[in-house]
């Protein structure tokens, strides 16, 4: 796109896979107009919340980071969106947080949206052995459970450009 030719920049679940989110921005920066916003929604797999805990899942969780990290992205992507904002020289810079609840979705939504990525992403990773797929098998059951709180958080990050 040529420079300052939008009003509003905006990439969803897309910084995650990003090796370097701050050249991205650069970019949404330079195609949007004086007083055009930009937005970023993402995730921050630190942000689960998943009770009863199921045992292994924190060592599976980082297992996944370190799959993600390799093929260049960040599962911790939403913490560092508003330092990346100021990193670019942007204004008025602010930070939403939605919760995003196994009630609000439905229980087998939540667990797609939420953890058959990730699933994904060992299996493209070579990674995904037996005890791997048990954990993701128990996961989905134990979220399927009316008395289980499952929930993650969607990092919402925005800004003005100059």
């Amino acid at each position: 796109l040529p420079d300052n030719s939008v009003d509003f920049c905006y990439a969803r679940l897309l910084f995650q896979h990003l090796p370097n989110p701050l050249a991205v921005i650069a970019e949404m920066k330079r195609v949007t107009r004086s007083q055009g916003k930009i937005v970023i929604v993402d995730v921050d797999d630190r942000s689960n919340i998943i009770h009863p805990t199921l045992p292994g899942l924190n060592l599976l969780e980082e297992r996944i980071a370190k799959a993600q990290a390799a093929a260049g992205g960040d599962r911790y992507v939403g913490r560092k969106l508003h330092g990346y904002l100021h990193a670019a020289g942007l204004q008025d810079i602010g930070m939403e947080h939605i919760p995003i609840s196994a009630e609000m979705l439905g229980r087998e939504q939540f667990y797609q949206i939420v953890f058959s990525f990730k699933r994904q992403l060992l299996e493209r990773a070579e990674s995904l052995d037996e005890n791997a797929a048990k954990l993701f098998a128990d996961l989905n059951r134990l979220i399927q459970q009316p008395a289980t709180f499952a929930m993650t958080t969607l990092f919402v990050g925005h800004a003005v450009v100059a």
